[in-house]
Formats: structure tokens, sequence, C-alpha cells
């Protein structure tokens, strides 16, 4: 994942909703790298019950994977997760 600590054309940053086989795996990695490892979530928090039903998002830096997010709507609302 890309390290975007300091100063950045944020301008080369992009967010797609995903879309394709790959990128699901991607996002998953991301996230994994960002709470599980990073912040010690544990992995069966961060990947849950809900990560096949939701709407997941990846951003980009210089076309590099660099976060990820999900969204869930609910009843009460949209739940994400970033």
């Amino acid at each position: 994942m890309t390290n975007l600590a300091g100063p950045k054309n944020y301008s080369k940053v992009r967010t797609v909703k995903i879309s394709t086989a790959r990128e699901p795996d991607t996002a998953r990695k991301s996230r994994y790298e960002v709470f599980a490892t990073g912040q010690n979530v544990p992995a069966k928090e961060e990947i849950d019950r809900y990560d096949n039903e939701v709407f997941h998002f990846l951003a980009y830096y210089e076309n590099v994977p660099c976060g990820a997010t999900r969204w869930r709507f609910t009843e009460n609302g949209v739940i994400w997760r970033a």
C-alpha cells in the first residue's frame, strides 16, 4: 500500500466503486493491512458476514491502491468502514 504521509498532490487520488472480480481482493488486502496489521483489529471483525453484501470502494494514488472503504445500507441508514 502507498504511504501517503507528508505533503502530496491529492489531485492524483481517485476513488472508484469496485466492479471487477480482482478489486474486492485488493480492497480486502488494503483493509487487512490497515486494520488487522496496523491497528490490531481482529481479522474476523474486519472481514465479516456483510463483506459480500456491501458496496466496496478503492482509493488509488498515482494508480496504486492506497485505501478502501465499504458501505452497507440498512433500515437505519448507511453504515460504512474506511
